[in-house]
């Protein structure tokens, strides 16, 4: 017989940060498309399945989202966690916030090699810096469950 879950103390407050996070990682990737230098592995296929104009690069991003979770359902079969279908609501999220930050960056064009240098320092800084901060943010949310278990 499963054990039923609760659900942990905190979740409302772990789901606006994760959502703030996505979103902040999402403009971060929009800065990386503007400076036109690359983007990150995990964008950049979303992104050239874009430049054939079909598919936004939002798009794009679920769908490639979609298949990684499909893969993982026929490799892990009967081991497969169905708690782990939380990862498509953060597939659409991630990526209709990429395509609203590509449309709010619309009119941001570096006109130098130096400005795009600067576009992808901000990308660069809004994925790393604020991954980081998000993460130390997750584990103080996971030591305060702990102290009040």
């Amino acid at each position: 017989m499963k054990q039923k879950r609760e659900l942990p103390a905190g979740l409302p407050g772990r789901c606006l940060l994760l959502c703030a996070g996505l979103a902040i990682m999402a403009l971060g990737v929009a800065f990386s498309i503007k400076a036109a230098l690359g983007t990150s592995p995990i964008s950049s296929l979303p992104y050239v399945v874009s430049q054939f104009g079909f598919l936004s690069v939002g798009t794009a991003t679920i769908l490639m989202h979609l298949i990684f979770i499909c893969l993982q359902i026929l490799l892990l079969r009967r081991q497969y966690d169905p708690l782990q279908l939380f990862q498509l609501p953060v597939a659409l999220i991630f990526g209709s916030l990429t395509d609203l930050a590509v449309w709010l960056l619309q009119g941001v064009n570096a006109c130098s090699y130096l400005g795009q240098w600067a576009l992808c320092g901000v990308g660069i800084l809004l994925v790393g810096l604020i991954a980081r901060q998000v993460n130390r943010l997750l584990k103080l949310f996971a030591r305060q469950r702990l102290s009040a278990a």
